[in-house]
């Protein structure tokens, strides 16, 4: 549908401005999310001159978008920004074999946090974000939000059930269960790091700032929303 290509647009350049925003402002939502791919990209970053941490962030954007989206707005893929990509990924799987053997020493002996604690604390933070209640997805540990946005919702997911990793989350724009727009959306894959935004809460002590961490996030996308879908509808 046409308003579905008009958001991937739109939405494309907003992803482009907000790796802006993270490298202009020192990273804080990557440094306040436990993934892996997070620390690694900040790291990258940092060992980067301007102008490639630009063409970094752009590559990074670019390698999830479809090919026929960057043709409609006459860009490309470039060899550079492809190389710049390659090279954050092989960083990241170097350093994944490194922590990989120290990490399953650091959790033995470590308790368990209290994910109904966590998925409280979530629900707390989130009090300013959404006005809607919230509702159980077949089960406490997955639960949802719907927020209309006109003729749209933004159902915004949420799971403290994970086994590598404790929280996770996503939004998705939709019409109605049939009818979706645009789905998986989170800080990762929008900064084109991961195809999901999930992160390691390890221990209790971590709970409150991992919640207010989730809420930033969703503020943060919420505030963006209303211009990425001003004048769409529905065909």
């Amino acid at each position: 549908m046409k308003a579905k290509l008009k958001f991937e647009e739109r939405f494309y350049h907003w992803c482009l401005q907000d790796w802006k925003r993270e490298i202009n402002q020192d990273y804080p939502f990557l440094n306040s999310v436990s993934y892996p791919s997070a620390r690694y990209a900040v790291r990258i970053m940092r060992s980067f001159p301007d102008e490639r941490r630009v063409l970094l962030a752009s590559g990074l954007v670019k390698r999830f978008r479809q090919v026929g989206l960057l043709d409609r707005l006459g860009e490309e893929y470039t060899e550079e920004e492809k190389r710049l990509v390659q090279l954050y990924l092989d960083v990241c799987q170097r350093s994944r074999w490194i922590e990989r053997g120290s990490r399953s020493l650091e959790q033995e002996g470590k308790k368990r946090i209290k994910r109904k604690e966590l998925k409280n604390c979530i629900i707390n933070s989130l009090s300013s974000v959404f006005s809607e209640g919230c509702e159980d997805c077949g089960g406490w540990q997955v639960w949802r939000y719907c927020t209309k946005f006109g003729p749209w919702q933004l159902i915004t997911h949420f799971d403290v059930g994970g086994t590598s990793e404790e929280l996770s989350y996503d939004h998705s724009i939709i019409v109605s269960e049939r009818v979706r727009l645009f789905e998986g959306i989170s800080l990762l894959s929008w900064l084109g790091l991961a195809g999901s935004t999930s992160w390691k809460v390890t221990e209790n002590s971590q709970i409150e700032l991992s919640a207010k961490t989730t809420a930033a996030f969703c503020s943060h996308f919420m505030n963006a929303i209303p211009k990425l879908l001003e004048g769409l509808s529905p065909d």
